[in-house]
């Protein structure tokens, strides 16, 4: 793993033990509604439902109003536009993680040109370098957004979306101006254009957003078919598949040379379902045999039997029969918690991502 800078790794060294890959919330959306059979126990609802009676108000707002009385989802799902200028507040580089779902059906394109002004305003201001991954479940909607118009069109509508509270050190340019100034083409150091190619006529620097990085989620095979197809041809630098909560076998042969890093991990929450060990090993042989870096996130609440001993873990012996799962093949998983679960795999953690993290 190679990042971009000192502060940033040392960042990523207090996360990674934790099973995650970015450092810093962007809560960008309120709400969601389930796709699929990885939703049935979102840990966003249930943190929704832990959070709609907090007492700060600035926390309570952005959980309020979201939920049935029996904790699932009511379909209200909301842009947090007081939340846009985040980033922009931070000098020191971050890997933001924008939550829920930005490509919602119910998220306008508008909104989501917003987003992307901030992420291009990281891009283009050097003293704002962060970098984005905005995990989905919605790559049909994904790829539509980013390519139903050009990329020059893109980069126009990001910049003027950004000129209502992006502001540049010099007040007389407006952001897109500023934008628009690094699309007439490459320049030497002192700032002097060496090919003029006209208005937003160079933008290989921009586009596709060197900072973003695309992430769909997956947690079987139907998915991966549904997804990945539209997920590869969605022009992005860098793509992520994150296989969790992993509740099947996946297969991705064929997505090596577009997809540049694999994470996995199984279901955490009460109602967590085990994952078998076997598709987690199939993911990092697959990896490894594509030469791909693989993350394993951590195991979730269901720890496979013998993996216990490699934990160091020590297993009371009166575990009620509820704690046990006995897969088909004769394994068993035992539900021992998250924390006791932990997040090595046959012993051994993998913590590979890709170099741009």
């Amino acid at each position: 793993m190679i990042s971009c800078c000192s502060s940033l790794s040392q960042d990523l060294s207090k996360v990674i033990p934790l099973g995650m890959f970015w450092t810093k919330r962007w809560h960008l959306v309120s709400g969601c509604t389930p796709v699929s059979a990885g939703c049935e126990n979102c840990w966003m609802r249930r943190e929704a439902r832990l959070r709609c009676g907090h007492p700060y108000a600035s926390i309570r707002a952005l959980h309020e109003d979201l939920l049935t009385e029996a904790g699932q989802w009511n379909g209200t799902v909301r842009f947090n536009a007081q939340l846009l200028e985040v980033p922009l507040h931070s000098r020191v580089p971050q890997i933001f993680a924008i939550w829920s779902d930005l490509f919602h059906e119910s998220v306008s394109d508008a909104d989501i040109d917003r987003a992307m002004a901030v992420v291009l305003a990281c891009r283009v201001f050097s003293n704002r370098p962060h970098r984005f991954v905005a995990p989905t479940k919605r790559s049909s909607r994904q790829r539509r957004y980013f390519s139903s118009r050009k990329p020059a069109e893109l980069l126009q509508a990001w910049a003027k979306a950004g000129n209502e509270f992006i502001f540049c050190k010099a007040p007389e340019i407006s952001f897109s101006e500023q934008v628009m100034g690094l699309c007439y083409g490459p320049a030497d150091s002192m700032g002097r254009i060496l090919k003029d190619h006209g208005e937003w006529g160079y933008i290989e620097k921009l586009f596709p957003l060197p900072n973003l990085i695309g992430c769909v989620t997956t947690e079987n095979q139907q998915a991966v078919d549904k997804r990945i197809p539209d997920f590869l041809k969605t022009p992005f630098r860098t793509r992520l598949v994150l296989a969790e909560p992993l509740l099947g076998a996946i297969s991705l042969l064929g997505s090596k040379d577009l997809v540049h890093g694999v994470l996995a991990g199984g279901e955490s929450g009460n109602s967590a379902r085990p994952s078998h060990p076997d598709w987690f090993r199939q993911l990092r042989d697959q990896c490894g045999h594509d030469d791909l870096p693989f993350f394993f996130k951590a195991w979730g609440e269901w720890l496979p039997h013998g993996q216990e001993v490699m934990n160091s873990l020590l297993l009371p012996n009166d575990l009620p029969a509820a704690s046990w799962y006995r897969w088909q093949d004769g394994n068993r998983s035992i539900k021992v918690g998250k924390r006791g679960a932990g997040r090595l795999l046959d012993g051994q953690e993998h913590n590979d991502l890709p170099v741009v993290i």
